[in-house]
């Protein structure tokens, strides 16, 4: 037994013995970097530091599970001094290291950043692994700044997504969607959280930001110093999202008064990009992306087309536009005029054509189909208009008639609701070539 301890005792020596060595080591190198001049001192002190973030990745990877799961090795950070998103970053960016050892190669000798390897560990979470070993990747992102290597991961990831991959996301963080209420004690403040998919925060965020634009003005704007603003960005935040809460002006010294106008009576501006094809319903597959945001789930894609006036918008092979247009949701009144003198009427009872409205052969809320031209429309009455609504059949407008000759009669198609209509070929090779973007 007292060899035991004779043998922890010198163990534990030799440990002291040697931390202190390091010690003395690392305040050497220390005080070298320091009276080095700015470039050479810094050079030398990110050496250090990506050195040092390679140990500290082979020191956490040891506690991320066999899963994947980083939490073990989060709360192995937990010192009180640093926040939960620079936990959850170190721990992502150790398993994603650890699957791949190049990385950390790449990340001592220089070739890499601890922000590109960020990157890389970002994507690999969200395509399951693959990013992380994905050599074309890791090239790519190495040989540019961070910041373009966010564009190039992004794109990685949108390869790698799938419609159905995004609408199951969608509807997971729907589900999960959540507003709390809890005390900082750290900060002595009172905090509300919502948490949700990426479409509602932003949505919200937006709104909030603008607001507190519209408060920056108010406050003075640029007529005024920055020093002098009776509110900083932060605070102009917080007291935007109360008033679209509550339906209050808050003024800069926190009282209150009802609002009495609801905004800047100006829309939000979405703009989304996919194919002509995934707008015409003839690529499920494929998805859409909205600009700031990233990809979207088809439900959303849906929810905008539904409320939603869209700039639709070609661009050639280099992506550069070749033609933009406006579609307009409702019918204009020279294309009732032309509906009235084509059908007379309601096309299924004869209804009076004054009470009648346009009606799209194809949902207009449904990508690519509801297109307002004059041979997608015909006249219904509102009673057949809500019962065609209520049916799984479509209406199809009659095509224009040849000098002469009588006019064809419309026909009833009927459908899976949830299912577009076969696409005509001519309608498949017109969108080989097209990519529109939606504002809305």
């Amino acid at each position: 037994m007292a060899l035991l301890f004779d043998l922890d005792d010198a163990h534990q020596a030799q440990r002291v013995f040697d931390e202190s060595a390091a010690r003395q080591a690392f305040e050497r190198a220390i005080g070298h970097a320091s009276k080095l001049d700015g470039k050479p001192a810094l050079k030398l002190l990110g050496e250090f530091q990506s050195q040092i973030a390679v140990v500290e990745a082979e020191v956490l990877a040891e506690h991320v599970m066999g899963d994947g799961d980083t939490r073990r090795a989060e709360r192995l950070l937990d010192d009180g001094k640093t926040s939960k998103g620079e936990r959850r970053k170190k721990a992502k960016r150790a398993k994603t290291m650890d699957k791949n050892k190049a990385l950390a190669d790449k990340l001592g000798s220089g070739a890499m950043s601890e922000e590109q390897i960020d990157v890389i560990a970002d994507a690999a979470d969200k395509t399951d692994g693959a990013a992380a070993v994905d050599s074309a990747l890791i090239d790519k992102v190495a040989a540019v700044p961070p910041e373009q290597g966010k564009t190039i991961a992004e794109e990685y990831v949108a390869d790698k997504k799938t419609a159905g991959g995004i609408q199951s996301e969608h509807d997971r963080q729907r589900a999960l969607r959540r507003a709390s209420k809890f005390h900082n004690k750290n900060k002595s403040l009172d905090v509300v959280s919502i948490e949700g998919d990426g479409v509602a925060v932003k949505a919200m965020w937006d709104a909030i930001l603008r607001r507190a634009d519209q408060m920056y003005r108010r406050d003075g704007g640029r007529d005024l110093p920055l020093s002098q603003h009776p509110r900083t960005n932060d605070q102009r935040r917080f007291d935007a999202a109360y008033e679209l809460i509550c339906g209050k002006t808050v003024h800069p010294n926190g009282t209150t008064t009802p609002t009495t106008t609801t905004g800047s009576g100006t829309r939000p501006q979405i703009v989304i990009s996919l194919t002509a094809k995934k707008l015409l319903g003839l690529a499920p597959d494929e998805t859409a992306t909205q600009h700031g945001l990233g990809l979207i789930a088809d439900s959303v894609l849906g929810d905008y087309a539904a409320h939603a006036d869209i700039i639709a918008a070609l661009f050639d092979h280099n992506g550069k536009p070749l033609w933009l247009h406006r579609l307009q949701r409702y019918a204009t009144p020279t294309q009732r005029i032309a509906l009235i003198l084509r059908d007379k009427g309601c096309v299924l009872c004869g209804a009076d054509p004054t009470q009648c409205q346009a009606h799209h052969t194809m949902p207009w809320n449904a990508p690519g189909k509801g297109q307002t031209n004059l041979n997608k429309l015909v006249l219904l009455c509102s009673p057949c208009h809500h019962q065609l609504h209520a049916e799984p059949s479509t209406k199809t407008a009659p095509p224009t008639p040849a000098p002469g000759e009588p006019d064809p009669p419309h026909q009833t198609k009927h459908h899976q609701p949830d299912q577009p209509p076969p696409a005509t070929q001519s309608d498949a090779n017109e969108a080989d070539s097209r990519q529109t973007e939606a504002a809305i």
